[in-house]
């Protein structure tokens, strides 16, 4: 149950067992309360099931996918109650949705409610945060549905909603913001072995907000044909891009809200 004013209360069912998510990367003070009270520290090893609360301090952060492929992220000083694997509540903080749904393609049936309303994503990556009493719906592609006591609104990638006392309000955001900024601090790391730099390209731009184009069909050839190997544990998205192109004959340009790759000059 959530409660609006004073205290924030999270109260879902006692865990029956099922497994609805698996963790990906845990940093630092997260903690998770099965339903008897007490919090402890999150295994960064481990799954959760029905029921399952988290909660993350000052500096702590979580990923985690659930059964059905999509992608959560937890800022910090967050605190979520998992019902289902279809439905997630957000009391305080901010979650990222990644739904990984691809053009064509029905979306999976996920909603997060909130204090002041519900999102419902539409093949999607947004972000939802409680600020100030007020929702804030951030999309960074696709659509999202958000029904409220203001009613049901959609919006698209490039806006951001603002719902609070009643009001909808929308503004321009950009896909690559600073508010996303976030988001590179607790984003799971990228299986390079057996990869292409391509694919790895697409993985980096699709985590930074930003699309990779290629300076020369040269370029382009290389990126198809470097397969890659080795780890990534621990970096950025743009981190890892200086990292595995360092190990190429190719390199990325900084180009506003693309990523630019090119053949290096030899």
């Amino acid at each position: 149950r959530l409660m609006e004013g004073g205290p924030i209360e999270l109260r879902v069912r006692a865990p029956d067992g099922e497994v609805v998510a698996s963790l990906t990367r845990v940093v630092g003070d997260v903690q998770q309360n099965e339903g008897d009270g007490r919090w402890v520290p999150l295994d960064t090893a481990g799954s959760l099931e029905t029921g399952a609360q988290l909660r993350t301090g000052t500096g702590g952060q979580v990923a985690l996918r659930l059964n059905d492929g999509v992608e959560l992220r937890l800022d910090s000083r967050t605190l979520v109650a998992f019902e289902n694997a279809q439905q997630a509540r957000l009391a305080h903080g901010a979650v990222y949705v990644d739904s990984h749904a691809e053009p064509g393609t029905t979306p999976s049936d996920f909603t997060l409610a909130t204090p002041v309303g519900t999102v419902r994503h539409l093949g999607t990556q947004y972000q939802a945060r409680i600020a100030n009493g007020d929702l804030r719906v951030a999309i960074r592609e696709g659509r999202v549905q958000v029904g409220s006591t203001a009613g049901t609104v959609q919006g698209t990638a490039g806006e951001q909603l603002i719902l609070g006392g009643g009001r909808v309000t929308r503004s321009e955001l950009a896909v690559n913001a600073t508010d996303w900024d976030w988001l590179a601090t607790i984003t799971p790391p990228f299986s390079l072995e057996g990869r292409s730099v391509d694919a790895f390209l697409a993985w980096a731009g699709r985590e930074t907000g930003r699309a990779v184009v290629y300076g020369s069909p040269d370029a382009e050839q290389q990126a198809r044909e470097v397969i890659l190997s080795g780890t990534l544990e621990g970096l950025t998205p743009d981190e890892a891009v200086a990292a595995v192109l360092s190990t190429t004959s190719l390199q990325a340009v900084a180009d506003g809200d693309r990523i630019r790759i090119e053949a290096a000059t030899r």
